[in-house]
């Protein structure tokens, strides 16, 4: 459980540092605020989804909100093909 846990936040960091290259690559003349805003969604949605997930989980069980956590993750990761895909267009 431990690796497992210590792989998922591997991944969540990657996904940031994602997010940041793609960001800094869209918008070359504002490179500095397309990073902390990328950053700075980061921390507010480290900060504000433990809280959120926690009150859930104490009403409903742990069954929906790892279930709401999948589906975060994986609209994270359709936010990022269309961002690399945007990328892409403009980049070439």
């Amino acid at each position: 459980a431990m690796v497992l846990t210590a792989l998922g936040g591997a991944f969540c960091a990657l996904n940031v540092v994602s997010v940041v290259m793609i960001s800094t690559a869209l918008f070359p003349t504002r490179k500095a605020s397309a990073t902390s805003l990328a950053v700075f969604a980061f921390n507010i949605g480290g900060m504000v989804a433990p809280a959120l997930i926690g009150a859930l989980a104490e009403t409903s069980g742990l069954q929906l909100p790892l279930n709401v956590f999948i589906a975060v993750f994986a609209v994270s990761v359709a936010v990022m093909a269309a961002l690399c895909a945007k990328c892409k267009k403009e980049l070439a």
